[in-house]
């Protein structure tokens, strides 16, 4: 038993893992077994570990000012952030909302949305769509417009009004029918969705699917909100995966490789056509968390991009990704039914042998223990496993691997 209640657990449930330290992709437990980490902690720590680059800023900005609320002030870390967040859009996003976590990054999307649609004298244009293979997070809307925990959630709780989810990309056609569908009715504030689909099992839409979505949304008057938390800063080999995929969103979310797991930290860009409407009408926005904006949250988070640029990690992300799923499509391994993915996001769909059915969500979490009883931390969704490494890891750290994963996945042949 444990006081600790942690996240999507009953309480007092005990993990099987008690990580003791860790430096780069590598973790001691208490009991000193190492683990190469696969998935980046959670999808997040993409630079690895200790990292002295980042360690030593975050260190003198504590010395230099630790704390400084931006209700009533503000500071020169979140203001060089969000200058520097505008860069690297282009210049498409032009407002930058600092907050703690990817799910405050989405609440603060959506709410927006509603406003400048209010805003411009639309009221009625309060509906939120998603995908039936989403995910954004555990706040109220963002829990409300993750499609795949729809089931769990509604064992115990109620989403929130005026929420609609719609069939994910994995067939473009009928996804984008019934987007045209939801469109048509006129009420649809935005749509929220992750250019690549992480929890849902690294899905990724084509770009002709991606243009078709941005233009059904610009003809309908409905903002298009891509959720980044997973796919920014560099993990799918670019800043945004979004510009990979021709989206061209309006609003975007950023949080997990923003900072690389060193401080609480998330971002919400708006294109200036978003806020223009919404300033000329004088709404606030009432929303803040007391840390929102903390400087050394953004030191790490402007550390964290320096280091990516200098390293030219999303290059490397692009490259070694690539070669990652090419090496486990070539395998042999007859447990695998397809590997998908973008830059560092990588899907590993499992089928049985004998008659080719997929793996259930029980079973593909069964092989992920397997892996760590093997020293690999991996993650899994309904039908296989999936990998997030940190962009820095090394060939050698690459092949050892694939190595544990195909001998893992031999034992199930």
């Amino acid at each position: 038993m444990s006081n600790l209640w942690r996240p999507f657990s009953v309480p007092a449930l005990a993990s099987p893992l008690h990580v003791r330290k860790g430096k780069g992709v590598n973790l001691v437990d208490r009991q000193g077994r190492e683990y190469l980490d696969a998935v980046s902690g959670l999808w997040n720590t993409s630079v690895g570990l200790n990292n002295p680059a980042l360690v030593s800023q975050m260190h003198a900005q504590l010395q230099e000012l630790s704390f400084s609320s931006l209700f009533h002030a503000t500071n020169s870390p979140a203001e060089r952030l969000s200058t520097r967040l505008v860069e690297l859009s282009g210049g498409r996003m032009q407002h930058v909302y600092l907050s703690t976590t990817g799910s405050s990054a989405v609440e603060v999307a959506l709410r927006v949305s509603r406003i400048y649609q209010r805003a411009r004298g639309m009221p009625e244009k309060k509906r939120i769509l998603s995908f039936d293979l989403g995910y954004h997070g555990c706040s109220g809307l963002g829990m409300g417009v993750s499609g795949i925990l729809a089931d769990e959630v509604a064992k115990s709780e109620d989403f929130p009004p005026h929420v609609q989810t719609i069939p994910s990309p994995l067939r473009e056609g009928v996804s984008l029918d019934a987007l045209a569908t939801a469109l048509h009715a006129g009420d649809v504030a935005c749509l929220i969705m992750e250019p690549v689909l992480g929890s849902g099992g690294v899905i990724v839409p084509s770009k002709d699917y991606c243009r078709e979505v941005r233009r059904l949304c610009s003809a309908h008057g409905a903002l298009l909100i891509a959720d980044e938390v997973a796919t920014g800063t560099g993990r799918c080999g670019a800043m945004f995966a979004s510009d990979l995929l021709e989206l061209a969103p309006d609003v975007i979310t950023l949080s997990k490789g923003l900072n690389a797991g060193y401080f609480p930290l998330a971002a919400t860009l708006f294109a200036e056509h978003v806020v223009q409407p919404i300033s000329a009408a004088q709404i606030a926005l009432q929303y803040g968390c007391t840390q929102d904006g903390n400087p050394v949250g953004c030191v790490s988070a402007l550390a964290t991009l320096d280091f990516i640029a200098e390293q030219g990690l999303e290059r490397r992300a692009a490259e070694l990704g690539e070669h990652i799923r090419s090496e486990l499509a070539n395998s042999g391994c007859s447990v695998i039914r397809e590997v998908r993915g973008l830059g560092m996001m990588i899907g590993i769909e499992l089928a049985h042998v004998q008659g080719g059915a997929p793996f259930s969500a029980e079973e593909s979490a069964r092989v992920r223990l397997l892996c760590q009883e093997a020293g690999l931390l991996v993650y899994h969704f309904d039908a296989g496993l999936s990998l997030f490494p940190a962009l820095t890891i090394t060939e050698d750290e690459v092949a050892v691997m694939l190595d544990i994963l195909n001998e893992v996945l031999a034992t199930l042949c």
